[in-house]
């Protein structure tokens, strides 16, 4: 029998129920010893690391890898005149080497592959741990619903999440928007949610109209499992508390991931989650000038450094950016392999030449890489 409990938030000392996030990190960082370098993609929580890094009195190196083409690179924010040591690596080879053998505990996933392969091989060349900022962000996520929405909600008609439905007519339009969940969660662009910025946001459950190729079958058994899944997540999440439920997904990922023996999440500390469990939503996220802030307490302590500004591009982003280079040089193999044989499609679920056709259309391609590449690599799953 498999049983459920919320878990408790970590016991605070008195001296820590008003200690801010930062705070906490600092002092993680002052007890940490051993050889150890902070994984720097440039973004909100990295940046917020490196600042507490150094709060603490200890300046370690900062490693960046680039996941895009080395070609291009944004320019990484220095912090307080320290810049990131740049190791150069093609993930796309990596990517051509990894073998899926079928015997994986869940089907891989690029979303996770990305930054657990980039950390792993960080921590191989450096031969020392890995300190992340994943899960800060996730800690530091409010929600729409729970913000202050000011007198009579009037913030609501300027705020960006609504743009899409349109002009607002009234404010009970808005608030009933805000019912229907059409607009929950960060508008502004997400940072990293991975130390390296590979990933952000959620790994998908999926939209069913995210995959070209898909059949009526395929969109059937998809729009059903999605609606499944999302029934129980919302109950476990009721189940286990607000704190732990946004953690959940970080979690998740560590697990599946191969290289958390040398990595450091002090995200997971006790003495972090108990900091984070003191914060209201409203002081992680506000309405500012039409645009739903998040993550208030990293940007109050780069804005304090006079730091910023910071990457902000969702890591998403970055992971099409490397989907679509792999498919685009190897399309032709892949195309030659959805032809022999394809799992998905003796179940019903996709159309080889639909998706074929699809990986031949270079703008259809890099719309859907990363739909794409997880079909691709779950086709590969069930058949090994």
């Amino acid at each position: 029998m498999v049983t459920v409990a919320k878990p408790d938030p970590p016991a605070q000392r008195a001296s820590q129920v008003q200690a801010k996030l930062a705070d906490a990190i600092t002092e993680w960082f002052a007890t940490l010893g051993g050889d150890w370098a902070l994984a720097f993609s440039g973004g909100l929580a990295s940046t917020f690391m490196a600042v507490c890094a150094i709060n603490a009195g200890v300046c370690p190196p900062l490693v960046h890898v680039p996941l895009a083409s080395p070609l291009y690179q944004p320019e990484l924010p220095s912090v307080h005149g320290r810049t990131a040591m740049v190791i150069c690596q093609d993930l796309v080879d990596e990517i051509a080497a990894h073998h899926i053998t079928g015997t994986e505990a869940a089907p891989p996933l690029p979303d996770v592959y990305f930054p657990s392969q980039v950390l792993r091989r960080v921590g191989l060349e450096l031969d020392r741990g890995i300190v992340t900022g994943v899960g800060l962000e996730s800690l530091t996520t409010g929600d729409l619903h729970n913000v202050n929405l000011g007198p009579r909600s009037h913030r609501l008609r300027s705020c960006e999440p609504f743009h899409h439905s349109g002009r607002l007519r009234t404010i009970g339009h808005a608030r009933r928007i805000l019912r229907r969940d059409l607009s929950t969660g960060s508008s502004t662009p997400a940072a990293e949610h991975n130390p390296l910025a590979a990933t952000g946001g959620q790994p998908p459950v999926g939209s069913i109209h995210e995959l070209p190729g898909l059949t009526g079958r395929g969109r059937a058994c998809l729009g059903s499992a999605s609606l499944a899944s999302r029934a129980m997540l919302t109950e476990h999440r009721v189940r286990i508390g607000p704190l732990y439920a946004r953690l959940e997904e970080t979690i998740r990922q560590l697990w599946l991931s191969d290289s958390a023996a040398s990595m450091y999440y002090p995200a997971l500390a006790p003495g972090v989650l108990a900091a984070a469990a003191t914060l209201s939503p409203s002081e992680m996220g506000k309405i500012d000038d039409g645009l739903f802030v998040n993550h208030l307490p990293l940007r109050a302590e780069l804005s304090r450094h006079g730091i910023g500004p910071v990457r902000e591009s969702p890591g998403s982003f970055w992971a099409r950016l490397v989907a679509a280079r792999y498919l685009l040089r190897e399309r032709r193999k892949i195309v030659a392999e959805l032809s022999r044989s394809s799992a998905l499609a003796e179940r019903g679920l996709i159309d080889p030449a639909a998706l074929s056709a699809a990986l031949a259309d270079g703008m259809v391609l890099t719309e859907y890489a990363l739909p794409i590449l997880r079909a691709v690599w779950l086709d590969r799953w069930l058949r090994s």
